[in-house]
C-alpha cells in the first residue's frame, strides 16, 4: 500500500498524509450522519486509505464534494454543570460532522 501511486499528473494529497490523519483521530467520538465512527477508519483495511486518497484528489481536481460533507447533526449541550437546564440560553449547539469530511 505504501507504494501506491495515482494516475494523476498532480497529487495534492498523499497516502502518508491521509494515513497520518486517520491514525491521529481521537477515538470514542460520536459518529456523524453517515454513522461512520473514527474506529471504522482506524481499524479498517489499509485499502481504505488508498480509496480516500483517490477520493480526496478527485474532489480537488474536479472541484466537487459530496453533499454529505455539508450535513451534520446538531446536538444541544448545556454550557455548565450548575446551570438551569430549563433555560435555552444555557445551551450551545455542536454539530456532528462526518469523520471523512473532517479528514478532508
Amino acid at each position: 500500500m505504501h507504494s501506491y501511486s495515482s494516475n494523476f499528473d498532480l497529487q495534492w494529497i498523499s497516502f502518508d498524509l491521509v494515513d497520518k490523519c486517520v491514525r491521529g483521530m481521537k477515538l470514542g467520538k460520536a459518529p456523524g450522519i453517515d454513522g461512520i465512527e473514527a474506529e471504522h477508519l482506524r481499524y479498517a483495511h489499509p485499502r481504505i486509505i488508498v480509496i480516500l486518497v483517490i477520493l480526496f484528489n478527485a474532489m480537488i481536481i474536479h472541484g466537487v464534494v459530496s453533499s454529505m460533507f455539508g450535513l451534520g447533526i446538531v446536538v444541544p449541550l448545556i454550557k455548565g454543570h450548575n446551570l438551569d437546564n430549563s433555560i435555552s440560553e444555557n445551551y450551545r449547539g455542536i454539530t456532528l460532522s462526518t469523520h471523512i469530511s473532517k479528514k478532508f
